[in-house]
């Protein structure tokens, strides 16, 4: 159950990040009530969610209560980072793959066989 004393250090930050937001005694009444089955770490999480994710002028109940939707569990976070990485890597693989199995055009094959004297192979194979 919420305790009053996080319920009111929750307005409190509500109170100073949002100038718009007016809380009086009857409207924090009727808030607490609606709110007092959560726990207080829940509350602070909703608190700070709303801090940082609300884009309106001054939240409503229905935001701070409704802010579980950008909640993400650790563990969740976690495992989408490691399969962005995985991602990312598997892109890198695939892009090195791509180079290093692109034969080399043939001016260019013969542009560095001449700069560096490499006899060519076909020739070779025809003197044999």
């Amino acid at each position: 159950m919420l305790s009053k004393k996080i319920f009111n250090y929750g307005i409190k930050q509500l109170q100073i990040s949002f100038e718009e937001f007016k809380m009086t005694k009857d409207k924090a009444k009727l808030w607490y009530e609606h709110s007092k089955k959560l726990t207080d770490d829940i509350w602070n999480e909703k608190i700070s969610n709303c801090l940082e994710g609300c884009r309106k002028i001054y939240p409503t109940l229905a935001d701070i209560l409704d802010q579980q939707e950008y909640y993400i569990d650790k563990k969740e976070l976690a495992e989408l980072e490691l399969r962005q990485t995985e991602k990312q890597w598997q892109d890198k693989k695939e892009k090195r793959d791509d180079y290093k199995y692109k034969p080399i055009p043939i001016k260019i094959k013969n542009f560095i066989h001449k700069v560096l004297n490499i006899p060519d192979r076909d020739k070779l194979k025809g003197e044999k």
